[in-house]
């Protein structure tokens, strides 16, 4: 899921914790339990940089004008020309948990463009979120199936493009809020309404998503690794300019 924030979650038969504390779980239901991570930096990320750095037409008052974003990044090439995106404007939550992690936009070169910004911070999300699917695989996994909700599974391209970076298909609910749906499943069981989460999963089918490019996930992967290289090299330069920062408020 990708809204405001992010989150991936995998549902296992018995509590699953991860020896690192880079997951976390909690019971469900019925003999389920759910492990997961969340991230403080999907859609908030996106947002910021549309209004901040990269300001275009005016939306309609309390709206987003994700499509402009869109737009540009579609212009770009893929891996936005080597621009990378770490996109920790509120700190982090899993698989690092790190509130003292900052936004960098690495490897800015004058050739580029807005379209190369508003790309990087689109593959930086998915960066992200394939952070915590490599740990949930490792802990929790394999698995077997991964579905697509949030605001971001309107965007075929955004989608896409987690698909490629995690090098696997998605599946997409014919309802995009399946957090909503799921909530009211769980009250629909404890009402005695419906019997079993199998029920409730009946009420939101899901049809088949894009597959990943293989040429895609392999400049993707590549990107990735350098990804991760740029945050542990900066961790404690982190905890220093989250440090600055405070003390020049």
């Amino acid at each position: 899921m990708i809204g405001t924030s992010g989150a991936a979650r995998l549902v296992a038969t018995k509590p699953v914790l991860d020896p690192q504390g880079r997951t976390w779980c909690y019971y469900l239901a019925q003999g389920h339990w759910v492990a997961g991570g969340a991230v403080n930096n999907g859609g908030l990320a996106v947002r910021w940089v549309r209004e901040n750095l990269l300001p275009g037409p005016t939306a309609p008052a309390d709206e987003f004008d994700f499509q402009t974003l869109v737009d540009d990044a579609q212009q770009a090439p893929m891996g936005s020309g080597g621009l990378i995106f770490l996109p920790f404007m509120a700190g982090e939550r899993s698989p690092f948990w790190n509130p003292s992690a900052r936004g960098v936009l690495f490897g800015l070169a004058a050739h580029m463009s807005p379209r190369h910004v508003a790309r990087s911070i689109l593959e930086g999300v998915c960066f992200r979120m394939r952070s915590i699917v490599d740990a949930l695989d490792e802990v929790a996994g394999p698995t077997r199936e991964i579905r697509a909700s949030g605001g971001f599974a309107r965007s075929a391209f955004w989608v896409q493009m987690l698909v490629d970076v995690l090098g696997r298909g998605l599946t997409i609910p014919n309802a995009p809020q399946a957090s909503a749906y799921g909530a009211a499943g769980l009250a629909l069981v404890a009402l005695g309404i419906l019997n079993t989460l199998e029920d409730v999963a009946r009420i939101v089918p899901a049809g088949t998503g894009p597959s990943p490019v293989a040429s895609a996930h392999a400049t993707y992967d590549r990107v990735y690794q350098l990804y991760l290289e740029i945050y542990w090299t900066n961790t404690a330069l982190f905890s220093k300019i989250a440090q600055l920062q405070e003390d020049l408020e």
